[in-house]
């Protein structure tokens, strides 16, 4: 990595550095600064462009942007501007500065206090983490730098490690920060109310590390990892419950009996237009030209045209959960879910593959008006639009689909209670066996329930009438039977039926695919579908990916098939994509090639043998 640090940040002369650390203002500055490196135009592009491989985006190919084409098509170059991690690694050692330098000014500037230094050193993890976390499900090998470059004349040719040993890294380091930033609600207190949720508190390091570990459960398929998921899930709800003690007139949704406090159906669009209630943690922009060139103009002038499209999978209405269209009717066969039309532009009426994106570009929302707009007279510039990184919602779902998958991995650890109760010798050890399988059964099916129940009151939320899709209008369905049962034997017949039932691939699958969809619902064009279907890739593949060692190293893991069909439905003609992208490495991006022209510790991702395109295989 070492062109890939802004040699302009480090000075050389080692007295000019050490007069960085003299205040708490000073650190307070370089605090600030990490941020803003976050909130480049570089990184902000990379986060759109890495999930444009999603099935969310149609690239527009009139504007001949080879960079973009060569994603939209499967067809990698090592050269590509999008593989260039430079930006990231920029802000990382903004971060690695702070983290090791900063102790020192609490023995020069009185007024820096251990407390703020433990915020500041807690925040600089968690940003170091949410950039290690982008970069290895971009590029899955990376360098791991945990040391500050504070010399432009130091040695930065570092190798990479396996994704395994960052991800462990990562997990560590939030686990630290949750205990060393702001609570949200001191946050509230003692911050403005946008640097509440421009900064990471307690809850945003929360929803990140959720999000890891719900990434590590999917990888290993790791009931612990989920669990842990489940309980950070939890752990942001009771906070959220704490600080938002009633609802206020409409604002709130009435029939969230669990109290998440969502923002009623007409408010939905408020986290797209500024700070807004359902925030955990977004990056505040004064200038975002980078997403006005993806969404909305890829230049300023008036005729010009984004970037990037949306397409018939997002752009019209269908009536079925798998079927090919995202939003679907409710059970009265109507489509009242506002996010259609808060997220594309003239919904059911665009063009097959030319559907505009309206989701942070229109400055306000429908306000419960099932009429599409046909698009935004908002001007190129300004562009200060936040960037929504967590919001409460995905919470919620990411409980959801931690819950489908920890109930999996239950069932799968206890298939064996049915091997011994097919040689139980007694009556009397049959029932201690059926009784076990109860208790597994009424686990599950809590779980079950419990993920159907998150993702109904997200898909009613988004309803103008209130209305659930007819898939999520029952969440008891996904739980086992209950009723009397008639004798010894009948209750052994009953507890084995459910047992299976619950087994059987339909509840599970079921609701993972509506928990799937309704992210995508929910969380479309916010650079989090194309994880999502990682996600769903890598718990599914014929065997578990090896996240322990590098690429190179190991056979290529063949790509699930549902998943690449998933990535196919954007296409025309599809049959050609999703054979370049049959195995693991072409998933992930390209080691620029001026990276390792310079670095001769990297090594490239085997898909892209002649270090200039991607090998056809």
């Amino acid at each position: 990595m070492s062109s890939c640090v802004d040699t302009v940040i480090l000075p050389d002369d080692k007295t000019v550095e050490e007069d960085y650390w003299q205040t708490e203002e000073q650190v307070e500055s370089l605090v600030k600064g990490a941020y803003t490196a976050f909130a480049s135009g570089d990184i902000m592009s990379r986060l759109i462009v890495w999930n444009s491989r999603s099935d969310e985006f149609t690239t527009n190919t009139s504007l001949s942007n080879s960079d973009l084409n060569q994603l939209y098509m499967a067809d990698i170059q090592t050269t590509n501007g999008y593989s260039n991690w430079g930006a990231f690694y920029t802000c990382i050692n903004r971060c690695n500065q702070i983290i090791a330098k900063s102790a020192s000014v609490m023995d020069l500037d009185p007024n820096y206090l251990e407390g703020d230094h433990d915020n500041n050193v807690g925040q600089m993890l968690a940003l170091r983490s949410l950039c290690y976390f982008y970069l290895i499900r971009a590029f899955h090998d990376v360098p791991l730098v945990l040391e500050p470059y504070t010399m432009s004349s130091q040695n930065m040719s570092v190798a990479q490690v396996a994704p395994g040993v960052v991800l462990n890294q990562i997990i560590s380091d939030l686990e630290k920060a949750r205990t060393m930033v702001l609570s949200s609600q001191d946050a509230s207190l003692s911050l403005s109310y946008i640097k509440h949720y421009g900064f990471f508190t307690q809850d945003a390091v929360s929803a990140l590390l959720a999000d890891v570990y719900l990434w590590k459960g999917s990888i290993y398929r790791d009931k612990a990892s989920y669990t842990r998921c489940i309980e950070l899930c939890d752990i942001i709800h009771n906070n959220r419950k704490a600080m938002f003690t009633e609802r206020i007139g409409d604002f709130y949704v009435s029939f969230d009996d669990d109290d998440y406090f969502l923002n009623a159906c007409k408010y939905y669009y408020d986290a797209f237009t500024g700070i807004d209630t359902e925030d955990i943690f977004s990056i505040l922009f004064t200038d975002n030209t980078s997403l006005c060139n993806m969404y909305f103009k890829s230049k300023n002038q008036t005729s010009a045209q984004p970037n990037f499209y949306t397409n018939s999978v997002y752009s019209a209405s269908g009536t079925s959960p798998l079927g090919a269209s995202v939003f679907i009717t409710d059970k009265s066969g109507t489509l009242t879910d506002i996010r259609a039309y808060e997220s594309v532009f003239s919904f059911g009426n665009a063009a097959e593959s030319g559907a505009t994106i309206r989701k942070y570009v229109a400055l306000d929302g429908r306000k419960a008006d099932l009429k599409a707009e046909s698009g935004s007279s908002r001007d190129y510039t300004p562009y200060n639009t936040n960037f929504v990184i967590y919001r409460i919602t995905d919470v919620m779902l990411m409980k959801a689909e931690a819950l489908v998958q920890k109930a999996r991995l239950t069932l799968e650890e206890n298939k064996e209670e049915l091997t011994l109760l097919e040689s139980a010798q007694t009556l009397e050890d049959s029932v201690a066996i059926a009784e076990r399988i109860q208790e597994v059964n009424e686990q599950v099916s809590a779980m079950y329930v419990g993920a159907a129940r998150l993702a109904q009151i997200v898909n009613t939320r988004a309803s103008t009438s209130n209305t659930p899709i007819q898939a999520l209008s029952d969440s008891t369905k996904f739980a086992a039977k209950t009723g009397n049962v008639d004798g010894t034997t009948d209750y052994v017949k009953r507890m084995v039926s459910n047992f299976t039932t619950l087994q059987s691939p339909a509840p599970a699958s079921d609701l993972e695919i509506l928990i799937l969809g309704e992210r995508a619902r929910e969380f479309c064009f916010e650079s989090k579908r194309w994880y999502d279907m990682l996600r769903f890739n890598y718990r599914h593949t014929s065997t578990p990916a090896n996240y322990d060692q590098l690429l190179a190293d190991q056979t290529p893991l063949q790509n699930y098939s549902e998943f690449l069909t998933l990535m196919g439905r954007k296409y025309a003609s599809s049959a050609v994509i999703t054979s370049r992208l049959s195995t693991e490495p072409y998933l992930y991006m390209p080691i620029r090639k001026a990276e390792m022209e310079v670095n001769p510790l990297l090594i490239q991702n085997p898909v892209y043998k002649d270090s200039e395109t991607t090998s056809k295989n």
